[in-house]
């Protein structure tokens, strides 16, 4: 055996040893993203089967002593801290969701990623409108919480972080692949420099789309926008159930 022999032997090694911790990478990634998800689950049932049915009964027992008042003033004071509760029991609501999405197991990730659209044009001073091709299979429930927590992040920063009055999320779907695209007309960013926050929304991403085995594309350049492009299998091989 020749130099250039055991060369090549020890090229062809160190692209084993590439891929094999390329694969070690995504699978550590993936149990870390799965782990996440459990935890997100727990915390949206405590906050759902606790502290949402401990506000309501206490809802229930301010509105009862502000129908028992004395004076007017007492009433309308209790009815003032009525409605902080009712305000309070709807933000625990929204946190329990946005922490697990049930929504997505539901109605399925197209309208679920619809009503995040329509939820955030809806608090923030952001108009999102939606387009979807028609997925014609059934998605994986794995690439489905990707896509829509990507979307709940990419989503996130445009709100945050671009000064955007307006963003277009779509779905497609080609060649057994299906898409999500994100796009708005805000400050965009230099992705060599890119906020904390931003940032590791943006390495969130990253992990989950190569945990799946998709492709991930962020173009953005400062004063132009942002666009997010990610494509996934449309089934998941050999990844841990969420």
């Amino acid at each position: 055996m020749g130099v250039s022999d055991d060369r090549l032997i020890a090229i062809v090694r160190n692209i084993t040893d590439l891929k094999r911790a390329g694969q070690l990478n995504r699978e550590l990634a993936w149990r870390l993203i799965h782990s996440q998800e459990l935890e997100r689950q727990r915390i949206a049932r405590e906050l759902h089967d606790d502290f949402s049915q401990r506000i309501a009964a206490l809802n229930i027992e301010i509105d009862s002593m502000a129908t028992n008042a004395d004076s007017d003033q007492l009433r309308a004071r209790l009815r003032l801290l009525s409605a902080e509760a009712a305000e309070i029991a709807s933000d625990v609501h929204r946190m329990a969701y946005e922490l697990h999405p049930s929504k997505l197991q539901i109605v399925g990730l197209v309208v679920a990623i619809q009503s995040l659209c329509r939820e955030l044009s809806k608090q923030r001073q952001v108009e999102v409108s939606f387009t979807t091709d028609v997925i014609p299979v059934p998605v994986d429930t794995d690439v489905s919480l990707c896509l829509y927590r990507i979307v709940q992040e990419g989503l996130a920063n445009v709100a945050r972080h671009s000064y955007a009055g307006s963003a277009q999320v779509s779905v497609s779907w080609h060649q057994g692949q299906i898409g999500v695209q994100i796009v708005d007309a805000g400050v965009g960013f230099d992705p060599t420099h890119v906020h904390r926050a931003a940032g590791l929304g943006l390495v969130s991403m990253r992990e989950r789309v190569a945990a799946l085995n998709g492709q991930l594309t962020i173009d953005a350049v400062p004063g132009r926008g942002t666009r997010i492009t990610v494509r996934l299998p449309i089934a998941s091989e050999g990844s841990v159930p969420v």
